[in-house]
């Protein structure tokens, strides 16, 4: 299999069989190869939470498990979900910053 790589490409591969980090250029790109293979699989993952969730909505909203706000309601519901960020920002350690 031949490869076209971009200038910069090779010179990151040249840079990091350089450092000693790597034995040779093959490696390199096989360590690239293999963590791009790790973010397809995560990214794979991501997607399969978000349709679970998009489906759990939909379900929610054909059982009638939801609730309706118009534009009165916005500001305190906004409120609302800043308050509960905040708090979970605080119990991961984060400090939340005031806008």
């Amino acid at each position: 299999m031949e490869v076209a790589l971009t200038k910069d490409l090779e010179e990151l591969i040249a840079e990091q069989v350089a450092s000693g980090q790597y034995p040779s250029p093959g490696e390199v790109v096989r360590d690239a190869l293999r963590l791009f293979q790790e973010l397809l699989v995560l990214r794979e993952r991501k997607l399969d939470a978000l349709r679970r969730d998009v489906h759990t909505g939909l379900k929610a909203l054909e059982e009638g498990e939801y609730e309706d706000y118009d534009a009165d309601d916005t500001r305190s519901l906004a409120a609302e979900v800043k308050g509960s960020g905040r708090e979970r920002l605080k119990a991961l350690g984060k400090d939340p910053v005031d806008e």
